[in-house]
């Protein structure tokens, strides 16, 4: 560690993982070029990964087929028993808890991904993620999987402060043949969550505009120790095919071998070129509103006006800071014992619930009276969760009360929850919701809200009308 800590200001170090060598050679091979200053191409690629596989090396003659190891890596792993394996992971954590170098080999050497959610067609109504295994978040630092330091429990009490999003590519619209990304149909892929809303903001633009031919998509059955998971594979290149589970992970490390990034959806995936394009959420939405919209099979919806281009901005700004990310600001810093922090993030979701109260009362939706726009979709998909999820995971059982229960304390926020269910509501997995309370939930003891009541709430009729 030390030596380490020392040269890598320099940048004449590079730590390789004999098992990294063993899950992905090509990777490491790109790796390694790029520390060395080494310019390959695909096909240099592709040939010095053949010729220094480890099974290439055992099969050729001279010293390397006697030098290398001839058990199986890793093969210690299946002689322990789960008594052992907890005797080992107390020792691991005895010896190297502060070593960064030793950090990866939590994963590598892991007797399994822990926290595995149940696969997602599964589940019921009465799912209760409280009872699921637990799960410590990860990240990526250099490309290797290490724990994420981020949400966690700190005797300091510490703010917790989103920060921005990694990858922010643009697609271009058809046609924009000099682009890097130029929309086009079977290209890309997109990542998503059910429980996140502002993946599923994306997700249901995707619907609303009728891009499902255009855009692939899968959907998380939840995290693990490892990150967002997909337990029955991904769908696109160059996974599909391959058993499950994939891991969010892989894209990440597919795209770039050496990244530091946190592991987040939604992702969208270009299939072409083997790279993310973009992972905030904001900037998706916008560019399935513009670029994308014109490939799809609901021409004439227009979820981004070019006229209303600034107000949207403007209004997405103001409810993100109070609202979207306020509740997570809220429940966050609860769960990481910032009771302060907490109570001051909430009273600002208050007051923004209170602002687009108002707001709402002259107009039926946040900046038209006729139609929706992309801030009237990532608006719902919060107040959809707020019932389920905020009030009682995140502690926010003040303001006014709920949105969507017949006494609502938010008449026209339930309203326009439930004018927009009518356009959104094939993308609202409620039973996903419930997964907050697998992590932040944890300390709320009482029976969790009914989803079936919340979904016929959504779905009751709604007296809003086009003036």
């Amino acid at each position: 560690d030390k030596v380490v800590e020392a040269l890598q200001p320099t940048g004449r170090v590079c730590v390789v993982y004999y098992e990294a060598l063993q899950l992905g050679l090509p990777m490491q091979v790109k790796r390694l070029a790029a520390f060395l200053g080494v310019s390959l191409s695909q096909a240099k690629l592709d040939a010095l990964t053949a010729a220094v596989s480890f099974n290439k090396m055992k099969a050729a003659p001279g010293k390397a087929s006697l030098m290398l190891r001839k058990g199986g890596i890793g093969d210690w792993m299946n002689h322990l028993d789960e008594a052992s394996w907890a005797r080992f992971d107390a020792a691991f954590d005895l010896a190297l808890e502060k070593s960064r170098l030793a950090e990866p080999f939590r994963f590598f050497q892991a007797s399994q991904v822990s926290g595995l959610p149940p696969p997602k067609h599964e589940w019921t109504s009465a799912v209760d993620p409280r009872e699921w295994s637990s799960f410590t978040r990860a990240t990526l630092e250099d490309g290797l999987v290490v724990r994420d330091g981020l949400i966690v429990r700190k005797a300091s009490n510490p703010s917790f402060v989103r920060p921005t999003s990694e990858f922010l590519g643009v697609v271009q619209p058809p046609g924009t043949t000099s682009a890097l990304f130029e929309a086009e149909p079977g290209r890309y892929h997109l990542f998503v969550a059910g429980v996140c809303p502002w993946a599923s903001g994306v997700r249901a633009i995707r619907t609303l505009l009728g891009l499902e031919e255009v855009v692939s998509m899968d959907v998380a059955d939840g995290q693990s120790s490892a990150g967002w998971v997909f337990l029955e594979g991904a769908t696109c290149n160059p996974w599909a095919g391959r058993d499950g589970p994939f891991f969010i992970h892989e894209a990440y490390q597919a795209h770039d071998s050496t990244v530091t990034t946190r592991l987040t959806v939604p992702v969208l995936w270009d299939q072409k070129l083997n790279k993310i394009v973009s992972n905030d959420s904001w900037a998706l939405t916008k560019m399935f509103a513009t670029a994308f919209a014109p490939l799809g099979n609901n021409k004439g919806l227009s979820l981004l006006p070019p006229l209303l281009a600034d107000e949207i901005e403007k209004t997405q700004s103001r409810i993100y800071q109070g609202l979207l990310n306020g509740v997570y600001r809220s429940g966050i810093a609860r769960y990481m014992g910032n009771a302060e922090g907490a109570a001051a993030a909430a009273t600002e979701v208050y007051a923004a619930l209170d602002n687009v109260e108002a707001q709402l009362q002259n107009s039926r939706f946040l900046l038209t009276s006729d139609a929706p726009t992309v801030v009237d979709v990532r608006l719902a998909m919060t107040t959809f969760r707020y019932d389920a999820s905020y009030r009682y995971a995140f502690g926010l059982s003040g303001g006014k009360g709920s949105i969507l229960s017949p006494d609502s304390g938010y008449p026209n926020l339930q309203g326009h929850a439930r004018d927009m269910y009518g356009h959104l509501g094939g993308d609202v997995d409620w039973q996903a919701f419930r997964q907050y309370y697998r992590w932040a939930g944890q300390g709320f003891k009482g029976p969790l809200p009914c989803l079936e009541e919340l979904a016929s709430y959504a779905a009751a009729p709604h007296a809003r009308r086009t003036p």
